[in-house]
Parts: C-alpha cells; structure tokens; sequence
C-alpha cells in the first residue's frame, strides 16, 4: 500500500485554475458553437430556452468547470503511472 501523498498548495493551485479556465473556455465554445451552427445552418442543435443567451447559460457554467477537473485528475494520474 502506497503512502497517501499530501496535498500541496501547488496541486491545490492547478485544480483552481483548472476549474476557472474550464468555466470561461466550455461557456465561450458552447455560445459561440450554438451561435456558429446556427449562422451557417440556421437552426440551433441546443437551446437553453430559460436563458437569454439562448445557446448557453450561466447555470451550467460549474459543470464545465467539474469537466476540466476530471480531465486534470485524469490527466495526473496518465502521467504518473506512465499509462501512455
């Protein structure tokens, strides 16, 4: 059984700023998508119709933060056990 490693301000850093940079980077691809698609097709493939913005809404914008979290987690433990 392997000690459990502790935390570090560091690592608490990087899950913050993932977190952070995930909300603003999903919130942004998910409006500009939805608006993208629909210029060049003219219909939407999503709506949030309780949202003003239409093709986003700032409810699901933490989700898209759980996302980048999961990624980094999933990131760090490829690289540390070498899987690829």
């Amino acid at each position: 059984m392997h000690p459990k490693k502790k935390t570090t301000k560091k690592d608490r850093n990087d899950y913050i700023e993932m977190f952070v940079l995930s909300c603003i980077v999903g919130f942004v691809v998910e409006f500009l998508g939805g608006w993208g698609f629909y210029a060049l097709l003219g219909q939407f493939i999503w709506i949030y119709p309780a949202s003003p913005l239409l093709t986003s809404s700032l409810v699901v914008v933490p989700l898209w933060g759980v996302i980048g979290l999961i990624f980094l987690y999933v990131w760090k433990y490829v690289k540390k056990h070498d899987i690829f």
